[in-house]
């Protein structure tokens, strides 16, 4: 048997406003599974939970990236030789996302569905 969530057609469309709900009943229960069994009413759809879930360990992910600077902003280019071996052009090293500003971090960061401040303070709540 197959148990694994699928969108349907009459799926409703899942807005910021329901994204921030759905956002805040998984952060109460500790993870998206036990957040959408939770509900008393089962109004919320259950992709609505697992997309939740995925756009916030986008944002958390992106995060970590940034302040660990790994985040690429402009990658690196090797030098170029001509024939004679004498360099063409000099090598460009990459430029890593700084990451210093808090409030530059957050509004660096987009998201359609979650408040991407509400999801730093929680991470860093943690």
């Amino acid at each position: 048997m197959d148990f694994t969530q699928k969108p349907t057609n009459s799926t409703p469309e899942l807005t910021a406003e329901l994204a921030m709900i759905v956002y805040n009943k998984i952060k109460e229960a500790g993870n998206a599974d036990l957040a959408y069994k939770a509900q008393a009413d089962s109004a919320l759809e259950p992709e609505w939970f697992d997309i939740v879930n995925k756009e916030g360990d986008r944002i958390i992910n992106e995060i970590i990236s940034k302040e660990n600077g790994t985040f690429i902003v402009e990658p690196a280019y090797p030098a170029t030789y001509n024939e004679d071996g004498s360099i063409k052009e000099e090598a460009v090293p990459a430029v890593y996302f700084d990451a210093s500003d808090t409030n530059f971090l957050i509004n660096s960061i987009t998201s359609d569905l979650l408040d991407v401040a509400t999801v730093y303070a929680d991470y860093k709540a943690k």
